[in-house]
């Protein structure tokens, strides 16, 4: 698991530009991805991923405390897999992130031609 402070640097990590150069990041099963990151936001980030065809079939999950319509249409206009709202305790949120984590890696089943 990789945590980015922000936008830009998920954005690094996942083109292994700057500090990430030399760093392999592997097949990712997934990208969670919060709306309100500093510098570059969820959204923009989100559009980036979705619009590159080396990272388009990555499943993005919109991670985020906005119940704001229109952020969730926002979020799926730009192809994004799954939106799900933080819940408020941390306990709450850390068996959420495992839920998602189990689902993406385990339960989901791609295409043959789609690695996660």
């Amino acid at each position: 698991m990789f945590v980015a402070r922000d936008g830009a640097e998920a954005l690094d990590f996942l083109y292994g530009r700057g500090q990430f150069a030399q760093q392999p990041n592997g097949d990712l099963a997934a990208v969670l991805l919060d709306l309100k990151l500093p510098k570059i936001d969820g959204l923009e980030v989100l559009e980036q991923i979705k619009a590159d065809p080396a990272l388009k079939s990555i499943p993005v999950v919109m991670l985020t405390s906005s119940r704001e319509e229109q952020d969730l249409v926002r979020s799926h206009d730009l192809g994004v897999d799954a939106y799900v709202v933080k819940p408020v305790s941390f306990y709450d949120l850390v068996g959420t992130i495992k839920q998602i984590g189990l689902f993406w890696d385990s339960i989901n089943e791609p295409p043959d031609s789609v690695s996660c």
